[in-house]
């Protein structure tokens, strides 16, 4: 494929900049000092007058960081493998993208970490191979001002287009620590700050004598502070104090260019290897591939955490005051040549802090430009806090704001909306669920197959039974796919015509205010983020706490800063096949769902498992862990999921738990049933807590509705409810949704609460007949409920069969006049059980 047909299919990446190449030279507008941006390459290409063989991806900073390492000839791979000996990164599996023009030669395209960039600006390209200058082979790094010929252009030499060895998906990876370490020892020694902005740079705390520029120069220009410190015995481990190097010090590993190796003063290292510090002081560790200058590094240290970034102004000062005691001069009387001017600050710091943190929140959408706010406004403050520290600070605000007076349980399950199923039992809102998998896993297929389910209102199984579900709008936030690839995804669900599914493209999490903005607007039923990796900020490290954040914000806000919703996150596995990542991701959700192949031990119930996934619930607030589905490509490509349970209702022990018992019973009975008469259904004594909560949670997840039962009260004076089957189909039994809606004026579409009253309506709840005493008295013994419609009943057997009791009489007068030889409760069952053949199960005739 051509090299500009990739670039127009996304095949890849849109940020790097380009050049037009004809042979091996750039010409027109696009060169490595002024490069193209994607958008205007496909202009160029496509105009007549231009006659490109191809196109050439600038190197260095343009690129965001893409280093390329030229092998070319056979004598300069055998010493680039002698060199790097068991690095050496493999011909035909490089771990990166790799290309070649001709046989014997190829090239390399790496990606330098974030953190150290800045320290490589004065880098262009270097020889790697001193000993092979003057002959046709070489091994050249090029970074910045340089660019190279990608695939799919013509090769002057061959006529023919160079080649992929390894496309990589599209990614460079990551430097390795080799290639690192040669552009740190030869490049040349800068100072930098150009990554920090001109208004930071002049900012100053109200107890500084200079801005920050000038302190940041007082520390490393020539005959600084930190040229005295390193000149000084003993000066280097005054200042920079680690105990690790105590156990693992640092000792040289390149004496000529003067570099040191030894243990990383941020976490254990096994080796103690892992860190590398310059003659300069600028350091880079491996483990955690991040880096940076002298002046990071010290703050690093002072402040124990790697990620500390840059100092505060005044925190700066200190640093240099301290330095200056040590190599014995003063700071800042000494420094006093270099004029300084007090400038006002931008933000009035008489106001409390937080209302300036409130107040940049709401008026900047963009995160880049938020963050350099509070940048300044942590300055102004002389706070020692990054922008983050200032968004958790704010969090806490508002946690603290919105907490309101304590509550009794009564009160606030009288205030509180029970939780509303989308599928019965599977997706509800609020809720937030990450599914994670390996590559080509399905994972975007099986949410395209929920969202189908939920815009089209489909009927789901779940507990083998087909339920109805609560038609509503599907929200895609999709920063992993690219227009047409999510055009295919809609076209395999069969979407392509509909108005409920809405995509929002190019992603990403920070984008908070957006997330809000189109949630609100749109009010959808469920939220889908894909994924997890893409959709968060370049330089997150999906390993630290810190990538959770967003997370969490996703997980507490549901419901309250936007309409409640179902998030489903999709993420990718790890080599292990276990979800990546920090373990403060998984804390984070409701909800874990693992997508993977069939396992051997579950195919034979599943003949058709190659085209079949397992969706495994791997952590759930709710009780469903260990729940799975069933996704099933079909022959059209759509994907159809339901819940899946091959062993029935029976679990490994051959019993089943109270709750599917009483869902069976209701299921199983053509009428609706009362609570007593499903606990006799399941073998549970009357007034058993175990069926009510049962009850409370199968109506709640939609599982099964109830009303009141004609009138019917218990002797105490509670209504009576009775219960029936929520089912997809509509028949001609009573507990079916079409009976439901002519009996009460309700369609199955209105949501209901757990008391049987329509969501949102307060109704006092069930729990005074629960509290009547576990063993009533003879008087209080609850009556079989007269209008109960006997020839509508089919009761299923539960259990084994019950022992065949003496003949006697029932109605209310026999159970007035039960003697007193045991409980009520063992009476009144011994009497309903009565005269019950063992083998078969009764018939409510017999029971009554």
């Amino acid at each position: 494929m051509a090299a500009d047909e990739q670039l127009r299919r996304k095949l890849l990446p849109e940020d790097w900049k380009w050049c037009l190449v004809r042979g091996k030279d750039a010409f027109g507008q696009g060169t490595s000092t002024d490069p193209l941006s994607t958008e205007n390459t496909l202009k160029k290409v496509n105009s007549k007058r231009h006659r490109q063989t191809g196109l050439g991806v600038v190197t260095g900073d343009a690129s965001n960081g893409l280093v390329a390492v030229d092998i070319d000839g056979p004598l300069a791979e055998e010493a680039f493998k002698k060199i790097l000996g068991e690095s050496w990164p493999a011909t035909l599996t490089p771990g990166t993208m790799s290309w070649r023009g001709r046989p014997g030669r190829r090239q390399l395209l790496y990606q330098i970490p974030p953190g150290i960039r800045p320290l490589l600006g004065k880098f262009t390209k270097e020889q790697m191979v001193p000993e092979l200058k003057g002959t046709d082979d070489e091994v050249c790094i090029r970074y910045n001002g340089c660019y190279s010929v990608i695939p799919g252009s013509m090769h002057p030499d061959t006529g023919k287009p160079y080649e992929w060895i390894d496309r990589h998906n599209g990614e460079p990876a990551l430097a390795p620590g080799w290639l690192v370490n040669f552009m740190m020892e030869s490049g040349k020694a800068q100072e930098v700050h150009s990554f920090l902005p001109a208004s930071y740079l002049e900012r100053q705390d109200a107890s500084t004598d200079y801005t920050y520029r000038q302190m940041r120069r007082h520390f490393f220009m020539r005959g600084g502070l930190l040229e005295q410190l390193l000149a000084k015995e003993d000066g280097f481990s005054s200042i920079y104090v680690s105990e690790v190097w105590d156990n693992q010090p640092l000792s040289v590993e390149n004496e000529e260019k003067g570099t040191l190796v030894g243990g990383c003063p941020f976490h254990d290292s096994n080796s103690g290897k892992s860190f590398t510090l310059w003659p300069n002081l600028n350091w880079y560790c491996h483990k955690e591939e991040t880096g940076g200058d002298a002046l990071k590094l010290l703050h690093a240290l002072k402040e124990r955490d790697i990620d500390a970034g840059e100092p505060t102004p005044i925190q700066l000062q200190g640093y240099l005051t301290e330095i200056a005691e040590v190599v014995g001069s003063h700071y800042p009387e000494d420094f006093r040549d270099t004029l300084t001017v007090k400038k006002e600050t931008k933000y009035d710091t008489t106001r409390a802090l937080l209302d300036h943190i409130r107040e940049i929140g709401e008026r900047f959408e963009n995160p880049a430009e938020e963050e350099i706010e509070l940048m300044i406004l942590a300055d102004e403050y002389g706070v020692r806090r990054s922008p983050a520290d200032l968004r958790f600070l704010l969090a806490k605000d508002e946690a603290y704001r919105v907490s309101g007076r304590a509550l009794t349980a009564r009160e606030l399950c009288l205030k509180t909306a029970d939780p509303e199923f989308i599928i019965p039992e599977i997706v509800q809102k609020p809720q937030t669920a990450i599914i994670h998998g390996d590559a080509n896993a399905g994972k975007t297929a099986l949410c395209a197959a929920l969202a189908t389910v939920v815009v089209r209102g489909l009927p789901f199984k779940v507990r083998d039974e087909m339920m109805p579900v609560l038609a509503g709008k599907v929200l895609w936030f999709t920063g992993d796919c690219n227009d047409t690839e999510m055009k295919m995804v809609l076209l395999d669900a069969d979407l392509e015509d509909n108005n409920d599914f809405i995509v929002v493209p190019d992603f990403k999490l920070s984008h908070k205010a957006r997330f809000q903005r189109e949630v609100s607007r749109h009010q959808p039923s469920l939220v889908v983020i894909d994924s997890l990796s893409s959709a968060s900020d370049a330089g997150v490290d999906e390993n630290k706490k810190e990538a959770a954040e967003p997370l969490y914000w996703l997980n507490s806000k549901n419901g309250t800063l936007w309409p409640a919703c179902a998030i489903l996150i999709i993420h990718h596995d790890n080599k292990d096949g276990q979800y990546r990542g920090s373990s403060a991701i998984r804390a984070a959700v409701s909800e874990m769902w693992h997508v993977a192949e069939v396992p051997e031990d579950k195919r034979e119930h599943l003949p058709n498992y190659l085209n079949q996934r397992l969706v495994t619930n791997g952590k759930s607030r709710n009780g469903m862990k260990g729940r799975k589905l069933l996704s099933t490509l079909n022959d059209d490509y759509t994907v159809q999921l339901e819940d899946w349970r091959p062993e029935g209702f029976i679990n490994a022990d051959g019993q089943l738990s109270i709750r599917d018992r009483v869902l069976k019973a209701v299921r199983d009975s053509d009428s609706p049933l009362t609570r007593q008469q499903i606990e006799i259904m399941a073998e549970r004594p009357l007034g058993d807590a175990a069926v009510r909560k049962a009850l409370q949670r199968l109506v709640m997840k939609k599982l099964i509705n109830q009303r009141e039962a004609g009138g019917s009260t218990t002797r105490g004076g509670k209504i009576t409810h009775e219960y029936f089957a929520l089912k997809a189909s509509r028949g001609e039994s009573d507990n079916n949704l079409s009976h439901w809606e002519r009996s009460t004026g309700m369609t199955e579409e209105t949501p209901m609460g757990h008391n049987g009253t329509p969501m949102g309506q307060l109704a006092d709840l069930e729990p005074k007949e629960a509290e009547r005493p576990p063993n009533p008295t003879v008087d209080s013994a609850p009556p079989i409920p007269d209008q109960l419609e006997m020839n509508k009943v089919h009761l299923s057997r539960m259990g084994q069969p019950m022992p065949k009791k003496a003949n006697v009489p029932l109605g209310n007068e026999a159970i007035t006049g039960i003697s007193a030889n045991g409980t009520a409760e063992e009476n009144y069952r011994d009497q309903i059980v009565a005269e019950m053949e063992v083998g078969e199960p009764p018939s409510w005739d017999e029971l009554l």
